[in-house]
C-alpha cells in the first residue's frame, strides 16, 4: 500500500503517520470492491484515469472529526487581535480570515462566533473556510450539526447561536452568513485562494494531519507592511512556525495564543 500513501502523500499532502497506514489500507481495499478491481495495479490506474474515483478515495481517508471552539484557546486570541489591534488600525474594511482545511465548518464558525461575542460588528469580517473534501464543504454550507459537535463544558454559544431541531443543532443565519465556503486543494498548482491576501489564517488541521516537507504557502504584501499572524494551537511552535514557507523576503509576524505573544518580524529563511 505504499504506493497509495505516496499518492496521496504528493497530491493532498496526506501524512499517512496522522491517520495510519491501516486507514488507508482499509479504504483502498473497499473502494476496490466496491469497483471490483483485484489488482492494486489496476486501481492505481482507474485513480489515474476517473477524477469521480478519485474523489470517493479522498472522502474516504479524509478525517472530518472535529467540533466547536475545540481548544478554545487559538478563537480568543484571534477575537482579541481583531478587536484591540485590527479596529482600531482599520476604520473601514473588513478583517479577512481564512479557515484552510476547515473540515465541515466548525472551525471556521467558531471564528465567527468569537468574533461577535467580542463584540466585531458581524460587517467589519468576512471568513472563508477551504477544504479538499466535497461532502464535508457540503454540510458546512447546510449549518445543521449533531451533538458530537457540541464538546466540554461551556456551550453556552450553543443557545446563543443555534436552534434545537429534529436532525440536531440549526445554526443561526446570521452566523452562516459570516462564512464562505469552497471546496480546495491546497498543493495543486491551479490551487487559488478566495482572497489575494488575508489578515489572520487558521490552518491547525493543516499543520498537524497535511503538511507535508515541501508544503508551501505564499502569503501576499499588504499596505506598507507585512502582517498576517498564524493562529495555531501547536504544543511545540519554533519562530518563526516550521509549518510555514513563504515567498523570498516575505515578512510575517506569527503569534502564538498559548504564549499570549507576538513575535516577528520574521524573513522567510527557507526560500530567502
Amino acid at each position: 500500500m505504499k504506493q497509495f500513501e505516496q499518492i496521496l502523500r504528493d497530491t493532498i499532502g496526506l501524512d499517512a503517520a496522522s491517520i495510519g497506514s491501516s486507514m488507508i489500507e482499509r479504504a483502498v481495499r473497499l473502494r476496490m470492491k466496491n469497483r471490483n478491481v483485484r489488482k492494486r495495479g489496476e486501481y492505481q490506474q482507474l485513480l489515474e484515469d476517473s477524477e469521480s474515483e478519485w474523489r470517493e478515495l479522498i472522502e474516504a481517508v479524509v478525517v472530518t472529526e472535529t467540533w466547536f471552539f475545540r481548544d478554545i484557546q487559538p478563537f480568543t486570541a484571534l477575537a482579541q487581535l481583531v478587536s484591540e489591534q485590527w479596529l482600531p488600525d482599520h476604520s473601514l474594511g473588513k478583517a479577512k480570515i481564512l479557515s484552510l482545511p476547515c473540515s465541515s465548518g466548525e472551525e471556521p464558525y467558531s471564528v465567527a462566533m468569537a468574533l461577535l461575542d467580542a463584540a466585531v460588528p458581524a460587517e467589519r469580517f468576512e471568513i472563508d473556510g477551504v477544504d479538499i473534501s466535497d461532502r464535508a464543504v457540503a454540510r458546512a454550507e447546510r449549518g445543521i450539526f449533531r451533538r458530537n459537535s457540541f464538546r466540554g463544558k461551556q456551550l453556552g454559544f450553543r443557545d446563543r447561536y443555534f436552534q434545537a431541531i429534529r436532525e440536531g443543532y440549526a445554526l443561526d443565519p446570521m452566523v452562516r452568513k459570516c462564512v464562505r465556503f469552497r471546496v480546495g486543494n491546497l498543493l495543486r498548482e491551479d490551487f487559488r485562494a478566495p482572497q489575494p491576501v488575508y489578515d489572520y489564517i487558521f490552518c491547525r488541521n493543516l499543520s498537524q494531519t497535511f503538511l507535508c516537507p515541501g508544503a508551501c504557502f505564499s502569503l501576499g504584501r499588504r499596505s506598507n507592511r507585512w502582517r498576517l499572524p498564524m493562529v495555531s494551537s501547536r504544543r511545540k511552535c519554533r519562530w518563526p512556525s516550521p509549518a510555514t514557507r513563504m515567498d523570498p523576503g516575505l515578512l510575517i509576524r506569527i503569534f502564538h495564543p498559548r504564549r499570549g505573544e507576538e513575535r516577528g518580524p520574521f524573513r522567510s529563511p527557507q526560500l530567502a
